[in-house]
């Protein structure tokens, strides 16, 4: 059985030539549990407090080393 993999970022917001963006940056990953309860394996924690969890993109240089933790749990 497949894990669904998710990516987790804090979301800083700032203001550029008078326009409102954001900048997100990666702190770690999560994975869904079969009760839709998530485990979440931080790299850096944010300081706003708040963790934005997104639907995981492929990248080419990903480590496979958190996927591993979670099929073993």
């Amino acid at each position: 059985m497949s894990t669904k993999q998710l990516t987790a970022y804090t979301v800083r917001s700032y203001q550029q030539n008078g326009e409102e963006k954001s900048f997100w940056t990666r702190i770690g990953r999560a994975f869904e549990n079969k009760d839709g309860s998530l485990n979440i394996y931080l790299e850096a924690l944010p300081t706003s407090g708040k963790i934005q969890v997104r639907a995981k993109e492929i990248e080419e240089n990903d480590t496979p080393v958190l996927s591993e933790m979670a099929e073993n749990l």
